[in-house]
């Protein structure tokens, strides 16, 4: 077993986040057998897998309709044309993520089974789901839906949501270490199901928004596991851009790999002591 300094400062920064994981965990454990809401939607695995399941189900256009403009600041960010970001009041060089909030519903908090565990249970791993819901083409409506009601041979099924709002788009800025969040003008009070933060990219390199956004949510999924010291289920377990705090640890710290990049490989989903 493992032991640390009981002096905090005495701790080296593997060790510090190892106790931060432990943290992490225990909320999530008192949220799975209480139901207690003990950590924000947008770091919820299973809220996360409400809004994945509302963006698959959305047909194209209304998702380029929802979410056009985080695309588009993406798009001009990556090719370096800042100067025609639709920004106020920050300077687009400061500028670590876009963001977007999404709300959903039905609340993906009340299904019983979990949302992480029927989805884990139902695909396979991160392949599969995506040839399932998006094959070569962009499905249609009817065709996604008929998947999420289940199928004879299979133990589960998911419900249907849908997205009921987004907010506008907002930022995280400041440097890598530390950073602001604007909020952007959300249509509830309430905590939204999950929230996009890309880094800029290229949009191009994937099929379609909704591909782009349905991938980088589940590997948000992916970040929430890893942070709590879990391996995530296998179908999270995909490389790509999750969450910014998940990126940053995976840079910082040595338990973690480089799960956010596609370009290294991965010899171990169970995050170490460091």
């Amino acid at each position: 077993m493992e032991e640390y300094a009981n002096d905090p400062a005495g701790r080296t920064p593997e060790e510090t986040e190892h106790g931060n994981q432990a943290r992490r965990f225990a909320k999530w454990h008192v949220y799975r057998e209480r139901g207690y809401e003990t950590l924000p939607r947008y770091k919820n695995p299973d809220a996360i897998v409400g809004a994945m399941l509302a963006v698959g189900a959305t047909p194209p256009a209304t998702v380029d309709e929802y979410f056009g403009e985080f695309i588009e600041c993406l798009r001009l960010h990556d090719a370096d044309r800042t100067a025609e970001l639709p920004v106020d009041g920050i300077d687009p060089a400061d500028i670590i993520a876009y963001r977007q909030d999404l709300y959903v519903e039905p609340d993906p908090l009340e299904q019983e089974p979990p949302m992480t565990d029927r989805f884990a249970e139902y695909f396979s791993d991160p392949a599969q789901t995506l040839e399932n819901v998006f094959g070569d083409v962009d499905p249609s409506l009817e065709d996604l839906t008929a998947l999420v009601q289940g199928e004879a041979e299979l133990a589960v099924s998911l419900p249907e949501f849908e997205i009921e709002a987004v907010s506008d788009v907002h930022y995280l800025h400041g440097d890598r270490i530390t950073a602001e969040r604007t909020t952007g003008d959300g249509p509830h009070e309430r905590e939204p199901d999950a929230s996009l933060e890309l880094l800029p990219l290229d949009p191009e390199v994937f099929d379609s928004t909704r591909e782009l956004l349905f991938s980088h949510l589940g590997n948000q999924v992916r970040d929430c596991y890893l942070l709590m010291g879990c391996e995530p289920p296998s179908v999270f377990q995909q490389q790509g851009l999750g969450t910014v705090e998940g990126t940053r640890k995976q840079q910082m710290y040595n338990q973690y790999e480089e799960y956010y990049s596609t370009d290294s490989p991965v010899s171990s989903w169970k995050p170490g002591n460091g």
